[in-house]
């Protein structure tokens, strides 16, 4: 509600920031986090380990996405001040 009244550009970004960063990344890792507990099988006779390392590393590339973002409002805010 506060986003759509007060039409601040810094409010966009660290909403965007809250919500993916804080909820949906995490979500990521936890799932990375319990898939890797998953006994070994016949598809996988090592077991499952590296799905925490994948999680780990969608979950840093989720961070650097969601870090540019206020990066960009930033930089087009010195290019044309209102």
């Amino acid at each position: 509600m506060a986003l759509v009244l007060s039409q601040s550009p810094y409010l966009k970004p660290t909403t965007l920031n809250i919500f993916l960063e804080q909820t949906a990344i995490s979500l990521i890792v936890w799932l990375g986090l319990r898939s890797s507990r998953r006994t070994a099988d016949k598809r996988f006779p090592f077991g499952y380990f590296k799905l925490e390392s994948f999680a780990a590393l969608v979950a840093a590339y989720g961070m650097v996405v969601v870090a540019s973002v206020p990066l960009y409002y930033s930089y087009m805010r010195l290019l044309e001040p209102k």
